[in-house]
């Protein structure tokens, strides 16, 4: 691998060596190096070649998602943080903005980029204990924006619902909303459970909605004609 040479002046690692292991995807004037145990995406500005051989790779790594969780620019001309000047996010990225009312509270995220929900958490200083057949209102310390066009669906989680036996209610956050957003826990099961600070309580998942909707009553709906469904309900398709 080329091994360089971080220039000074830049950040906290000014002199630093480290090796060059790849390229940022679309930019290739931006270095990955390896300082360390680290990884850093660097401009060709801030570097010096100190030496190369022939083993050096062309890995490729998405630069954003390795830094994602920054918060710092060190004006290295990456513009792969999120603090950085002309940050660009994906185009299908829907940007939702949010607040913290408590200094406990906890930022709502995904478990991995693929689920639907993210996590939200309890934010409390005490423990919260649902008695069996009890509810009890949970609070999040995050107001959110919610997009228009969009509801924020609260949701079961899978683990705290089958291990628990806690599952949610009064589900629906609307696009206007600007308070605190509380989970409402019911205890379905046979023992009291336990709340603690910072514990996960539900999901929230964005569902998109249509926007224009009018009613009209009428005589009939579906023309009167029969449907496959028909009128069956609570468990009219049977058990299998």
């Amino acid at each position: 691998m080329p091994k360089c040479k971080i220039i000074e002046g830049f950040g906290p690692i000014a002199g630093a060596e480290g090796f060059i292991v790849g390229t940022c995807p679309g930019a290739p004037a931006i270095y990955l190096v390896l300082l360390g145990d680290n990884l850093r995406y660097i401009h060709e500005d801030n570097l010096i070649l100190l030496e190369t051989n022939k083993d050096s790779t062309n890995m490729t790594i998405d630069g954003k998602s390795l830094l994602k969780n920054e918060t710092e620019c060190y004006n290295c001309g990456c513009n792969l943080r999120e603090v950085c000047p002309g940050y660009n996010k994906s185009e299908n990225e829907m940007l939702v903005k949010y607040t913290k009312v408590h200094e406990n509270a906890k930022t709502p995220k995904r478990a991995y980029p693929t689920d639907a929900g993210m996590d939200f958490f309890y934010c409390g200083d005490d423990q919260i204990r649902i008695d069996l057949g009890c509810s009890a209102v949970i609070p999040t310390g995050i107001k959110m924006e919610v997009p228009e066009g969009y509801m924020l669906e609260i949701k079961n989680k899978s683990g705290i619902a089958s291990k628990n036996n806690l599952i949610t209610g009064a589900c629906v956050v609307d696009t206007g909303y600007s308070g605190e957003i509380f989970v409402n826990l019911h205890n379905v099961g046979l023992v009291s459970r336990l709340i603690e600070p910072g514990d996960k309580i539900a999901q929230g998942v964005f569902v998109k909605i249509a926007e224009s909707i009018s009613l009209v009553e009428s005589d009939s709906i579906y023309n009167n004609e029969p449907t496959d469904r028909g009128d069956g309900a609570l468990g009219s398709t049977g058990d299998r």
